[in-house]
């Protein structure tokens, strides 16, 4: 068989060993007509170079397969290759929300240990009100986030369920965003530096609400999902699993 195409924005692309590779397959149309080949990296007509330096430090890669030549057995999934994706996409969107809970994590710890070093008109900026709520209302989002997060993950077997997925990775991305945001701004002007590491914990953050699938298609898949599928005797309490 012969692979023909170009995808953008692949991490670590440059130095990948193997691709795994979801194609049309023999030209049949729709979602039936995908299936998934294995192509391992620096087979002949295969390009992979770092072309996108992102803000969180990685690059992306631009991959490029001009008429690679694959053998029969290298076609793992023949048909219906886009149900078993979208299936697994279910788990990419609890794992892509897991690393922005750490990094919401590592910023919260970032910013209690300034405020216990930092002094400001004579006592230690923790000891002020504000500033207290600022890193209470950080845990609690944290803290809502990883049980969203962690009963999607168990959800279902072999994959998440999907409504659970979207909703953890939506709130959890956006969640990240801002508690990273506000470690920023308890450090201050230095917050803003690279001389703290809650600037790079922002910047990493940043990926997560863009890859594996954006909070707006997400949402959509939400309400798309209480729109037709709530059942009003029961309520929501019914929609999640359990």
């Amino acid at each position: 068989m012969v692979l023909k195409g170009v995808k953008t924005l692949i991490s670590r692309a440059d130095i990948a060993e193997m691709f795994v590779v979801f194609t049309r397959v023999n030209g049949v149309p729709g979602a039936r007509g995908i299936g998934c080949v294995l192509v391992p990296g620096g087979i002949k007509g295969l390009t992979a170079k770092a072309s996108f330096h992102t803000m969180g430090g990685e690059y992306l890669s631009e991959v490029i397969f001009d008429e690679v030549e694959l053998p029969l057995e290298n076609l793992v999934i023949r048909d219906n290759g886009m149900k078993r994706l979208l299936s697994a996409f279910n788990t990419q969107r609890c794992l892509n929300p897991a690393i922005c809970l750490g990094l919401a994590e590592g910023a919260l710890e970032q910013a209690v240990r300034y405020m216990r070093e930092r002094s400001a008109f004579g006592q230690k900026i923790g000891d002020f009100q504000g500033m207290r709520w600022k890193v209470a209302d950080m845990y609690i989002e944290i803290e809502a986030a990883r049980g969203l997060l962690y009963r999607a993950a168990v959800s279902g077997d072999p994959f998440p369920d999907p409504t659970l997925a979207a909703m953890a990775k939506i709130y959890t991305n956006e969640m990240s965003i801002r508690v990273t945001s506000e470690a920023i701004q308890v450090h201050g002007g230095y917050g803003f530096t690279d001389e703290f590491a809650v600037s790079r914990f922002f910047r990493g953050t940043r990926y997560g609400s863009l890859g594996g699938g954006t909070t707006e298609t997400l949402r959509n898949l939400v309400g798309k999902k209480l729109v037709e599928e709530l059942d009003l005797a029961t309520g929501c309490f019914g929609m999640g699993t359990f």
